[in-house]
């Protein structure tokens, strides 16, 4: 029967399709895991130093503020030495104590937000490393993972196109059933008949399925797994040559 020659012929190729895929061992999932770390590490680290401008911005407001009345509360200082009445004078230094006391606000601030600074800049150090780390990591197993894939794609192109031509003959419906079985079967979707058992769940075979499955008519599904039996090919030539 040519279309379980087919299947046949698929889940060979399939299987070196999954041994081409094992060669790369866990190394797409370390690259993956690998990549989210890294945004993950990234976006913290813009956020510490968002914050850090945020502050840095702030902070220089509040210092040209300290600067700028300090040197107003200079100026009006020296001017108290040239009024001549009471009353010149109680308005300057009213204006020096509405000075001083801007000029406290801003540095009370300035002190309160220094801590922050200091402990942003310590985050932002150790994220900066962990970020390098994790680009070096990185460039590392996505080195290691190019490296097999150059070994193999070639072999993989190969057997992706001979798969692509032999599911042109097969039905739609019978190779969605095999994909199916082939995922939740590990891969494995035909098997032979060994010992007159199912090659995949070692289940024995009712003796006239055995007969159905020898002359290889239609497709026969094991009665416990679902999985395509044949017939061995070396089964066959041995009972030809017995005949």
């Amino acid at each position: 029967m040519e279309e379980l020659k087919y299947f046949i012929q698929l889940q060979r190729i399939d299987q070196e399709l999954m041994r081409i895929e094992e060669l790369k061992g866990d190394l797409p999932e370390q690259v993956r895991e690998i990549k989210d770390a890294l945004t993950a590490r990234e976006a913290k680290l813009q956020e510490y130093k968002d914050r850090l401008e945020e502050i840095s911005k702030e902070e220089r407001k509040h210092q040209a503020v300290v600067d700028d009345y300090t040197d107003k509360i200079k100026e009006k200082q020296d001017q108290l030495y040239l009024v001549t009445t009471n009353k010149e004078y109680d308005a300057l230094t009213s204006e020096i104590e509405q000075f001083k006391k801007k000029v406290d606000e801003s540095e009370m601030w300035l002190v309160e937000y220094s801590d922050e600074v200091d402990q942003l800049q310590e985050l932002i150090s150790v994220e900066e490393q962990q970020v390098e780390e994790l680009q070096d990591e990185l460039a590392t197993r996505e080195s290691e993972l190019q490296a097999t894939i150059k070994k193999t794609e070639a072999e993989q192109a190969k057997l992706e196109e001979e798969r692509e031509e032999i599911v042109q003959h097969l039905p739609r419906h019978k190779l969605s059933k095999y994909n199916r079985i082939r995922r939740a079967r590990h891969g494995l979707a035909v098997v032979p008949v060994v010992r007159g058992a199912c090659g995949g769940c070692q289940q024995r075979i009712p003796p006239q399925h055995l007969v159905e499955i020898r002359t290889g008519n239609r497709l026969m599904p094991c009665e416990i797994c679902g999985r395509f039996l044949y017939w061995p090919q070396e089964e066959k030539e041995t009972e030809e040559v017995e005949g």
